[in-house]
């Protein structure tokens, strides 16, 4: 066990300030899918899951709104600390074979590779297990160094809480199982006192999100096997291929930033790999190696058995320990010939990326299917004074379109709920007795839509159009026009 590295703590703080400033100045929006809206609006439903994923990276944006104010600078906040919280726990499991200096490579490796850096900012799903999923690593290799019943319990809830950020978490704990299974030591813990207090904590975490899935017919499953686009033949076999390519390139970029600790006199010696198989050679090593490789074949396999197409980045949470088994490809006295590489490189990756931050921004303005380019704001405010000047009494929630709706919701004043179609049964968060005497915006594209509402037992009063000019520089139409109607259950 090394100590660690007393430099950590700067490489930590300053990815903490770059990972919230760089997006900020560089993206106009969340993203181009949404995700952060729905996060929020799912998180103030307080329910135990949701029609797509489990509940608890909604519950975090939730309660984290609970004390910041929303807007852009927050979410980014809570973004990146999630991040850094996940690094410095891949920190601690990095100090059981690497050094203080190679512990400082592993978080510059992190920042070089996309998927730790790029695609982990932003907080969905598969941003909100990395913590967990490096928690649940951590407290497996407590357990493997020596037995504690402290470590069991909190192994279990790590995991659960994993399971409720995203199912995808089972790659892991089943990849985890197998291999304990491989130990005598570990096979022994399993079955157990140990074993039980772990299972035991995992269940009782667990068991209030079972309840709901039983209660509502196993939605997030459905929409996993069976709404994640093409199911071809051709297409299953494309997104296969496509995934296990992705794990490597994802990589690549951290061999990259290892060039640089190395020197041109090395000619083809760059190259020399000779001392890593007696690293894999660790037990401990090993497991890291254990915990990358097998869910990713996990994830692979699965996606065969449930026959539905895999997406690269669902893979974001196992390459928290990419950067560890990468760093141990360049032999440990380079670190000591090349003391300042790490702070070097690290100063010049934020640089240059923040150097690109009006050219990106304007990149993103131009990109006109973006969501992020909605002026969701501008929207939210202007249809809270349509609907105060109609005098319509407090306005709970919205309905029509979930987008702009949700993306209206996040900047709204208050907490506007979203109403998920005009049957109250697909909305159970609301009270229909609510709509009785107090209404609901409904905003919608296409006229049409309110069809459906009135077809469903609403009285709708149509209200003036909802109307914002595009954003600076945007893409796509020079002005966003929405149909509202304030509407009451009879």
């Amino acid at each position: 066990m090394y100590p660690i590295s007393p430099r950590i703590f700067y490489y930590l703080f300053a990815t903490f300030a770059f990972w919230t400033v760089f997006p900020l100045l560089s993206q106009v929006g969340f993203d181009s899918y949404g995700d952060f809206f729905e996060n929020y609006v799912w998180g103030i439903r307080w329910q135990w899951g949701n029609d797509k994923h489990p509940p608890l990276f909604g519950w975090t944006v939730a309660v984290w709104f609970e004390v910041f104010h929303r807007n852009e600078l927050n979410y980014w906040l809570l973004a990146s600390l999630n991040l850094t919280i996940s690094l410095a726990l891949m920190v601690l499991i990095a100090r059981r074979f690497l050094n203080e200096k190679q512990q400082d490579c592993t978080v510059l490796l992190a920042l070089f590779m996309p998927l730790l850096g790029f695609q982990a900012i932003r907080y969905n799903a598969n941003a909100a297990m990395l913590p967990y999923w490096a928690a649940t690593i951590l407290f497996y290799l407590r357990l493997y160094e020596k037995p504690r019943m402290l470590d069991a319990a909190f192994l279990g809830f790590v995991a659960a809480l994993a399971m409720l950020s995203k199912y995808f978490a089972a790659t892991l704990i089943v990849s985890l199982f197998i291999h304990a299974m491989t130990v005598p030591h570990m096979r022994s813990l399993v079955f157990g006192r140990f074993g039980i207090v772990a299972t035991i904590v995992f269940c009782a975490v667990l068991l209030p999100h079972i309840a709901w899935l039983i209660d509502n017919d196993f939605q997030p499953f459905v929409f996993a096997a069976s709404e994640q686009g093409d199911s071809s033949v051709g297409n299953i076999l494309y997104r296969q291929a496509a995934f296990f390519i992705a794990q490597i390139v994802y990589v690549i970029p951290g061999f990259f930033a290892l060039a640089f600790f190395r020197s041109f006199e090395e000619r083809l010696q760059v190259f020399n790999f000779s001392h890593v198989p007696k690293l894999l050679a660790v037990p401990k090593i090993r497991i890291i190696l254990w915990a990358f490789i097998v869910p990713i074949i996990a994830a692979m396999l699965l996606a065969l058995v449930i026959w539905t197409p895999l997406t690269s980045n669902w893979s974001l949470p196992i390459h928290i320990v990419a950067p560890l088994l990468v760093v141990l490809f360049l032999p440990v006295e380079k670190f000591e010939l090349k003391r300042r590489t790490t702070s070097a490189l690290f100063v010049l990756f934020c640089s240059v990326a923040l150097i690109a931050t009006p050219f990106l921004k304007k990149a993103d303005l131009a990109e006109a299917s973006g969501i992020s380019v909605i002026p969701h704001a501008a929207l939210a405010e202007r249809a809270d004074d349509i609907w105060q000047t109609a005098g319509n009494g407090p306005l709970l929630a919205y309905g029509g379109d979930l987008f702009p709706a949700y993306g209206m919701s996040f900047y709204a004043e208050g907490k506007k709920q979203i109403i998920q179609g005009p049957d109250f049964s697909r909305s159970p968060w609301l009270n229909p007795n609510e709509f009785k005497n107090n209404a609901l915006l409904i905003i919608c594209a296409e006229a049409d839509c309110a069809q459906a509402w009135r077809e469903n037992g609403w009285q709708l009063d149509r209200l003036p159009d909802l109307k914002a000019d595009a954003l600076d520089g945007a893409g796509g139409p020079s002005r966003y026009n929405y149909f509202l109607w304030a509407a009451s259950k009879i």
